[in-house]
């Protein structure tokens, strides 16, 4: 039997010899145990891309443009991606407008390399006239079904629009002694809300009477408040007796303020109580104390200039001022009203009735690091961004830091306000010294 074998392995290497194959050294190391690989499938590298801010932000003061940059992982970048971009711009109580980017008129493509491509576009795209105000535009990466590739980012900019034509009708603290300064509570055109205005007239014979008939008058027509002949009901009498004011009020006269009289008695009261003298309000209809307009008459009426924040104001005028709001009035509350102030004057915080002409007085990238309270003093320490605030621009300054005076000396516990950048005392911000208690001014709104 090994005799066969050998002969017929003899054979075996004849026959290799003379047929000239070659000999392959893997057949002699052959393995039958050994396990078989099969052929590896290519697989293909999928591109990935990813949204992120240019080197260059936009401006936070009246931007034109802005920008954003894509970047991907194999160096191949279609404008059609741009379908797969959002663009999203809110704020100041407009109705958010979104776009998808490809529906936006590029300035500029371009391709600073050749894994990144910069896109421009300029805010007209969005909108145009935008109201002085606070907002936010929202850039973002949101493939649909039928994009395969991975696509991520977001780009968030906030920004402040103001009209440096406008005039800010200041605040004062100058008294006039032959003259009578007086505060009147004008109702907004929709009566959601009252602005404080002061206004100095010779001294009457009749203060509580002279003050009801320029209530009674309306504003001056350029502030862009009502025009109407009348902004409350005429009342025939008034009657002033140990601080009260007994306000009488006889039909038709209060035909046609069923629907507003909350701000009506409101506006009376507050002017009235302005006065040294008065410091509540009653109301009579017809003679007699019962709810009318949904208001319960019955009871007396205090002011209510306590725990307010003081916004921006500007509506068909050239002119701004300040607009105070009721911290009570806020859906969106906090235990923490020093904090809860600063983000309704930042706009971060818009839970407020919405009013045509309101917005935010202080610029949302205007940050609160931390306060004390210290002896009725109130120290606001805020980030860098406050010291270019509006980059500089005198009105909008003087409406923002009347806009803090006046909101956190509101409150029952706050007399006056001192303010640091990063922990730094600055004692020269846009002609005020921030180093040392600041407090608001006795007289708001100075009616031109």
């Amino acid at each position: 039997m090994l005799k066969f074998l050998t002969n017929l392995l003899f054979i075996f290497i004849l026959f290799i010899l003379v047929s000239g194959v070659p000999v392959n050294t893997d057949i002699l190391e052959f393995n039958p145990f050994q396990p078989v690989v099969e052929d590896q499938e290519e697989v293909p590298i999928i591109s990935t891309y990813t949204l992120i801010s240019p080197e260059q932000s936009s401006s936070a003061v009246n931007p034109s443009e802005f920008a954003f940059d894509i970047t991907t992982s194999d160096g191949t970048i279609d404008d059609s991606i741009t379908q797969q971009i959002t663009v999203k711009l809110e704020g100041n109580g407009i109705d958010p407008i979104v776009k998808r980017a490809n529906l936006i008129n590029f300035k500029d493509m371009t391709s600073p390399s050749i894994d990144k491509k910069h896109y421009e576009f300029t805010l007209d795209n969005l909108s145009t006239n935008l109201p002085t105000g606070e907002y936010t535009l929202t850039i973002n990466a949101d493939p649909d079904d039928t994009f395969e590739n991975p696509f991520s980012g977001q780009i968030t900019r906030s920004f402040s629009m103001i009209d440096t034509s406008k005039t800010y009708i200041w605040s004062s603290q100058k008294e006039h002694s032959s003259l009578l300064t007086m505060t009147l509570y004008m109702p907004t055109t929709d009566y959601e809300y009252v602005i404080p205005l002061t206004r100095t007239i010779n001294y009457p014979s009749n203060r509580s009477r002279t003050l009801y008939k320029a209530l009674h008058q309306g504003p001056n027509h350029d502030l862009g408040l009502l025009k109407t002949e009348s902004v409350i009901p005429y009342a025939s009498k008034i009657y002033v007796s140990n601080g009260l004011a007994s306000v009488y009020i006889y039909s038709p006269e209060q035909e046609g303020y069923e629907d507003k009289f909350d701000k009506v008695v409101e506006s009376i009261t507050n002017s009235l109580c302005s006065l040294d003298f008065i410091d509540r309000v009653s109301f009579y209809i017809d003679n007699r104390q019962e709810s009318f307009g949904g208001v319960d008459l019955t009871q007396t009426f205090e002011p209510t200039t306590q725990d307010n924040v003081y916004l921006g104001y500007s509506h068909d005028s050239d002119y701004m001022m300040l607009i105070p709001i009721h911290l009570a009035d806020l859906s969106d509350q906090s235990d923490d009203q020093v904090t809860l102030i600063w983000d309704v004057l930042t706009g971060h915080n818009q839970s407020y009735r919405p009013s045509k002409g309101i917005f935010a007085s202080i610029p949302s990238d205007v940050a609160l690091n931390s306060y004390t309270l210290v002896d009725g003093v109130l120290i606001l320490d805020v980030n860098e961004a406050f010291k270019d605030a509006y980059n500089s621009e005198n009105e909008y300054i003087n409406l923002m830091m009347d806009s803090i005076l006046y909101s956190f000396t509101s409150l029952d516990n706050v007399d006056s306000v001192e303010i640091t950048v990063d922990g730094q005392v600055l004692t020269e911000f846009n002609g005020y010294n921030l180093s040392i208690p600041n407090m608001a001014n006795k007289y708001i709104n100075l009616e031109p």
